[in-house]
């Protein structure tokens, strides 16, 4: 099998802070709900496998 010269074409730019404009004072995005199953389901999981209150506060 011989070796293929690939050249990868795709334009490559970083996208400039001043174009990306993060609303001042704005607060969290709303929610549909407070807390989802997904996000239940993790915090559940941490809980039983740690041992303290100290380090499951560390692991969240």
């Amino acid at each position: 099998m011989e070796p293929k010269n690939v050249i990868d074409e795709r334009p490559v730019g970083t996208v400039s802070p001043a174009k990306t404009r993060i609303p001042f004072l704005s607060g969290r995005p709303e929610r549909e709900t407070i807390i989802s199953v997904d996000e239940i389901t993790d915090l559940t999981i941490v809980l039983n496998i740690t041992k303290s209150v100290d380090e499951f506060l560390k692991l969240i």
